[in-house]
């Protein structure tokens, strides 16, 4: 009996030792470079092992049959290889391909900030727009504290890399806004037309920019509104210069937004000393509605209409007259309107776009008999399609129609018959762009535009390319190259259909290192262009315009901000370096244009301090001279003005959860800062041209605000949903 049971057992474990199968082999990765780590085993065993350095591996396995070998590593994909175990298997080769991460692999950065808290590359967050010194909740505020702007203070517009106010256009949702700025009298700063709070993030582009967009030469901003708020609630404002309310209902998957907003500079300027006469200081009422709604499917629909009234009379100096003045009388209504619509038609294609509609009406009285007349509609209908093709390569196509319809009536004096200009344009548009993802490590841009204006009856194509690759985890160098063009502004069409497009080219090579609480960036750019309006005075007759100007706009630029380093301290600091010089306008040959300034330096502080329930910030910030004309000296910007110098400062403490205090105080030190100067159109008696200062109408500027917040939750305020 014994002997039986040894027989058994010798059988069952020779059976045990002598039944095991060999598996080896080797594993490295598309470039043939050994991958240390890699997980090989039999699926649904615990037979296995993990490659050595050399990529080498060796197991031992008792299965049978039938078998599938699995393959796995992170950041590459998973390999299942079915084999028939009957023996050894030696000397087993595998090739591990790279899985692309479209999300957290390279992007690319050239040209390129975006404000959000979507995204862990984002430069500036949503929040930084209402606390930055300086910008007073302005979007263009605090976007002029990015390298790639200019300090144009005069106008309060961007101006991105040597390019003038109107190669900037701006877009909500995707859809063009036709008027971002108030109408504001000559030489005072407009301000952007829409409120912060309704928008979760700002795509800022200085050059370079997708196909997608067009009918800019130099920059795009383009603006998203919020997903739906947490709660609902109404937000109560009262400023120095005015007050607001909003209120908003959160249901489901459902939100709508109200907002009314007053704002009244009179008693302000009663109490601050301005250097213009003002009959009637600035007044305007704004107003936006903001509907939402989300899909079960992820996607959503919303629409957003914002209605902005304005009036100012102010009576400014003239040059050479010191007991008389100039009227600016200004009459503005603005209505703005979108549609838009984002959904999955799959797992990998989906759709978005809308319909955006636009009015502006002017009325403007100058001086002794000028007036103007003038109402600008536009319309903008859009439809793109994005398709995650496969692993490597994600396709974006679409159409779009712009439709401009400019009316202007001008009465130059009471001599004259009026002037009576009409002209509308019809844009039609296609673009096909496409993402192609080499590796982790390296992806292209490749896009097309093909554009038809209806007006000057031009057809123009357009090819976009960038190229970014990844260094490492947290740095990665850019690349980006693209034919931009833009119709000539109104003013130029009114007087000639015949004019081409002007053009520009951008190339412009980016570095940026991000890691967390810490991004820098560094970029060089250069910039052609070609075919701008020149413009020459005939006596007596219209002027004479001709798209033979071209120029040329090159620097570099930097950013670095930490919010790491110190604590409860974040800042930034950017400069940029700009050359340009171009023919254009009535500038027989190449100059420096009147807005550009070589070098533009920005430094934002902010430091919380949770004792206190206090942030306290400042922004300093600084522009070499600009180029202006002196007439007495027979050369065309040939004369500097002085820097620019402003440090302006805000403080915001918490009363309550639900209570904010917050004031702000610009150019503290009470810098003189001069823009340029304003010119007589004729001599005095000794044959000189005399002229005025262009300056803020105030050296400084304060504000204070009491913002209340009521809802159910006691803790919220108007800064949570940023």
């Amino acid at each position: 009996m014994k002997r039986l049971v040894f027989i058994h057992l010798f059988y069952a474990v020779s059976h045990f030792t002598f039944g095991q199968y060999v598996i080896s082999g080797n594993v490295k990765d598309e470039k043939g470079n050994a991958l240390f780590g890699v997980n090989i085993y039999i699926k649904d065993t615990y037979d296995g092992a993990s490659s050595d350095l050399n990529g080498n591996f060796y197991f031992k396995s008792s299965v049978s049959g039938k078998q599938t070998i699995v393959t796995s590593y992170i950041g590459y994909k998973l390999i299942e290889t079915e084999v028939n175990l009957v023996g050894d298997l030696i000397g087993q080769q595998l090739e591990l391909q790279e899985e692309i991460n479209k999300i957290d692999g390279v992007t690319i950065s050239a040209g390129a900030f975006e404000a959000s808290d979507k995204k862990k590359s984002v430069i500036l967050r949503t929040f930084d727009v209402v606390t930055t010194a300086g910008a007073t909740a302005d979007i263009t505020g605090v976007m002029n504290t990015l390298p790639g702007t200019q300090t144009v203070g005069e106008e309060g517009k961007l101006f991105v890399r040597g390019g003038a106010g109107h190669e900037v256009k701006t877009f909500i949702n995707g859809l063009l806004v036709a008027e971002p700025y108030g109408q504001t009298p000559q030489n005072i700063p407009s301000r952007f037309r829409f409120n912060p709070f309704l928008f979760k993030g700002a795509f800022f582009s200085t050059g370079g920019y997708s196909a997608e967009y067009g009918q800019a030469l130099s920059s795009i901003l383009r603006l998203d509104t919020y997903d739906l708020p947490a709660r609902s609630q109404t937000d109560i404002s009262i400023m120095s210069v005015g007050a607001d309310v909003s209120h908003t209902i959160k249901k489901d998957n459902t939100s709508l937004y109200g907002q009314v907003q007053y704002t009244d500079l009179s008693a302000y300027f009663s109490l601050v000393p301005q250097k213009y006469e003002w009959n009637d200081a600035p007044k305007s009422l704004n107003s936006t509605v903001h509907f939402k709604q989300k899909f079960k499917s992820a996607g959503h629909i919303q629409a957003y209409l914002n209605y902005d009234r304005s009036r100012m009379k102010v009576n400014q100096p003239l040059p050479g007259k010191i007991y008389e003045t100039g009227l600016f009388d200004i009459d503005n209504d603005n209505f703005y309107s979108n549609l838009a619509v984002q959904n999955s038609i799959n797992d990998r294609l989906s759709y978005r776009g809308g319909v955006s509609f636009s009015a502006n009406k002017n009325e403007i009285l100058m001086g002794e008999g000028f007036s103007s007349k003038s109402n600008i509609r536009s319309s903008h209908a859009k439809l793109v399609f994005d398709h995650d093709a496969s692993e490597h390569v994600f396709l974006r196509f679409g159409a779009e129609w712009i439709f401009n319809d400019h009316k202007e009536i001008i009465v130059e004096n009471e001599n004259n018959s009026p002037l009576n200009f009409d002209i509308d344009n019809h844009l039609a548009t296609t673009f096909a762009e496409g993402d192609v993802y080499f590796s982790n490590a390296l992806m292209a841009r490749i896009g097309l535009r093909y554009e038809y204006n209806s007006l000057i009856d031009n057809k123009y194509i357009a090819p976009r390319a960038s190229l970014a690759y990844k260094l490492n985890k947290n740095s990665q160098f850019s690349f980006a190259y693209g034919k931009f063009s833009q119709l000539p502004v109104k003013e130029y069409l009114y007087w000639s259909n015949m004019l081409e497009p002007e053009k520009a080219t951008h190339y412009i090579f980016n570095y940026q290192y991000n890691k967390t609480g810490r991004i820098f960036r560094a970029e060089l750019y250069y910039k052609k262009y070609e075919q701008l309006v020149t413009k020459e005075f005939i006596y007596n007759q219209s002027p004479l315009l001709k798209s033979d100007g071209y120029g040329e706009a090159k620097g570099f630029e930097l950013f670095w901000r930490d919010s790491k380093t110190f604590k409860a301290i974040d800042y930034w600091v950017s400069y940029s370096y700009l050359d340009a010089e171009r023919k254009y306008d009535i500038f027989p040959a190449p100059v420096m244009p009147y807005y550009a300034s070589n070098h533009n330096l920005s430094v934002v502080y902010k430091h919380f301090i949770a004792q206190l329930k206090s942030q306290i910030g400042w922004t300093y910030s600084f522009a070499s001279g600009r180029p202006y004309t002196d007439p007495n000296t027979g050369s065309l910007n040939s004369e500097m003005t002085k820097s620019y110098n402003d440090l302006s400062i805000n403080y915001s403490y918490l009363l309550k959860p639900n209570m904010i205090i917050h004031a702000s105080l610009s150019n503290v030190l009470g810098f003189r800062n001069i823009y340029g100067y304003q010119y007589n159109y004729e001599p005095n008696e000794s044959g000189e041209y005399e002229s005025i200062p262009i300056e803020p109408q105030a050296k400084r500027f304060f504000m204070i605000g009491f913002f209340l917040t009521i809802s159910k939750d006691k803790n919220a305020n108007m800064l949570n949903n940023l």
